[in-house]
């Protein structure tokens, strides 16, 4: 959880209360792409001080343990400098660039003494947090021996004092479980230094935590950071459709998460939902019996759905008497005639050929995970063609069957010309199942 961090043997001793060039920050909503920066006055025995932004005095009056809100800028490139004067040019900090990334976060913390004060730049961590869990970025600014911290149901161990070894960064971060309490423990004696023993760490918060002061009268500052009303989005423009599909014969209905929030309930085997339309991006996915996500049967993890593309999330049988899922890239690009996407699905089952009429749309289809190669190429129990488009009777047979006479399995389907459509044979071997479903993209594809 280790991350890099710039030291720089500067006094950064800042308070944003009074908005000069920071005028913008005031807006009620920040940009979409507004970088965020808040200063950490982390010092015991440095008096208050003003911050300059660009040659101007934007802030003043931040005390020893204060740390300022969040402030949105514009990306781009500023000039920093902090001090105790009012002149910019004698700034016990000089002026230094920081460059501002769009959806960034950045703490800037005063660390040291008076006479040997460093300011140490944190790069926060505000992307999405797994579901159930909260995320502290601890600091450690009592010069001396190294501290752990107990953070709700996690830990950091070996937090040292700013450069007090080569590799020292003076912090650490990464997700933790929810829980009661906060403590900075003794790396070597495992004496606790101070604590919180109330405090509650809520999951989806962001918390930064700091051991300041001096070792004789340690000090802890634990600042709380809703995660919802900052969260950097990870979309593009654009939009994505997903559907869910349940294959999995032995399966209850399922219960649908994304980001940790059901989003369909109810689904049962044999069933295909909508088309939901999802902001391109990457989400956290959950399949399970029931509304708790600790009892998924799979995930959660992370997927990635692009703009302009059509999944669908197969729910399956893994052979083991468990559940699987596959990702399908639905066919959605033909000239002329129907898209469709065939999908094999029952393990351990033959290979076979899938029909439209006579004319065979996909021939030695093998299931899921074989892996096995088909006539005309590579294939892992999917295949995507083209069909033409009016009234036929879908069949399923043995694979190089001469005809569809002898089908193990038919469903009688009108192809629609430019609709998409998912053939999927699921089930078990002795029990097999054709599921047919159709999208009617001028209609079905509303919002």
């Amino acid at each position: 959880m280790r991350k890099f961090l710039t030291l720089m043997v500067v006094l950064i001793v800042v308070v944003f209360t009074s908005i000069s060039t920071f005028a913008q920050l005031e807006l009620p909503e920040p940009a979409p792409d507004a970088a965020f920066v808040r200063i950490a006055h982390l010092s015991s025995d440095t008096p208050p001080v003003k911050a300059f932004v660009n040659g101007t005095a934007t802030i003043s009056g931040l005390q020893f343990g204060s740390v300022t809100r969040w402030l949105d800028m514009a990306p781009g490139t500023y000039e920093f400098a902090l001090g105790s004067k009012s002149d910019p040019a004698a700034a016990e900090v000089p002026a230094f660039s920081l460059d501002l990334a769009p959806g960034s976060f950045t703490t800037l913390a005063a660390i040291g003494s008076a006479d040997a004060l460093q300011g140490v730049v944190i790069p926060e961590d505000f992307s999405r947090i797994s579901t159930g869990q909260a995320r502290a970025t601890v600091v450690n600014a009592i010069n001396g021996a190294p501290v752990n911290f107990s953070v709700g149901g996690g830990s950091f161990e070996y937090v040292n004092f700013p450069g007090a070894v080569a590799s020292a960064d003076g912090w650490d971060a990464g997700e933790v479980a929810p829980g009661t309490g906060v403590a900075v423990i003794g790396f070597g004696s495992g004496a606790t230094l101070v604590e919180d023993t109330d405090r509650e760490i809520v999951a989806n918060h962001n918390y930064l935590v700091a051991a300041i002061g001096t070792s004789d009268s340690p000090r802890l500052v634990v600042v709380d950071t809703d995660q919802a009303e900052f969260s950097t989005p990870n979309f593009a423009e654009g939009e994505a459709r997903v559907r869910v599909a349940h294959f999995s014969a032995a399966t209850a209905p399922l219960q649908i998460f994304k980001d940790g929030v059901v989003i369909l309930s109810g689904l049962r085997y044999g069933s295909v939902t909508r088309f939901l339309p999802f902001q391109p991006g990457t989400y956290e996915i959950a399949v399970g019996p029931n509304s708790k996500i600790a009892n998924a049967l799979v995930g959660p993890v992370n997927l990635t759905f692009e703009d302009g593309g059509f999944y669908t999330l197969a729910v399956i049988d893994d052979g083991n008497e468990g559940v699987d899922w596959v990702v399908l890239n639905d066919n959605t690009a033909v000239d002329e005639g129907a898209a469709v996407t065939v999908y094999h699905g029952i393990v351990g089952g033959p290979t076979i050929d899938v029909w439209a009429g006579d004319v065979k749309l996909v021939e030695g289809l093998a299931p899921a995970g074989s892996f096995q190669l088909p006539a005309g190429g590579f294939n892992d129990g999917v295949s995507e063609v083209s069909a033409a488009a009016g009234a036929v009777t879908v069949s399923v047979t043995s694979a190089f069957a001469a005809s569809p006479e002898n089908a193990l399995l038919s469903h009688d389907v009108e192809f629609a010309d430019g609709g998409y459509y998912l053939i999927a044979v699921v089930g078990t071997p002795d029990e097999p199942r054709l599921v047919v479903q159709h999208v009617d993209p001028a209609v079905d594809l509303e919002d």
